[in-house]
């Protein structure tokens, strides 16, 4: 008796799977267009699309990413260092991050793509764990508190909509 999937329960049944990868019908549910993901993907941004996903579930466990800066990396990795701005702004729509007190970075991310740009990202977050171990855990705990759940562009859309009918 074959196995699909390993599970000998549903070998008689493997008939019924044919068309279905991984276990999901792909005419009934596609990462191309799927808004729930953090970045849709399609076979030609495949990897970085699974990058992306991967990246927002590390970080709700307190992963600190270490990233190169592209595409969806970009818009949700803010390096400690030198994104303090950017993502006080992105964030919390502050314009002045040290007068708010707002420090909303993240992870450390390069932009090079030679291996001296990846070496520099790895010593900062590598000397960071090893020589102030209670920053590094409040990065920890900053990087898992960030929401990039649908959760606030949905209010945000509504709220946006009944603004409208209002007026």
């Amino acid at each position: 008796m074959a196995l699909v999937g390993g599970n000998a329960v549903i070998a008689p049944h493997g008939h019924k799977f044919m068309g279905i990868r991984n276990g999901i019908d792909p005419e009934l549910w596609s990462p191309e267009d799927n808004q729930f993901l953090p970045m849709c993907y399609s076979a030609e941004n495949v990897v970085e699309g699974k990058k992306a996903a991967r990246q927002m579930i590390a970080m709700r466990y307190g992963s600190v990413p270490v990233v190169r800066h592209t595409g969806g990396l970009r818009d949700t990795v803010f390096d400690v260092d030198f994104d303090k701005e950017r993502a006080a702004w992105e964030l919390y729509g502050s314009s002045d991050w040290q007068r708010d007190g707002i420090d909303a970075t993240n992870g450390f991310a390069f932009t090079g793509t030679d291996g001296g740009a990846l070496d520099y990202a790895l010593n900062r977050a590598i000397d960071a764990w090893y020589n102030d171990r209670a920053w590094f855990h409040s990065l920890q705990r900053r990087v898992m508190e960030q929401d990039w759940s649908w959760n606030r562009p949905a209010i945000d859309y509504i709220e946006l909509y009944f603004s409208a009918l209002k007026s």
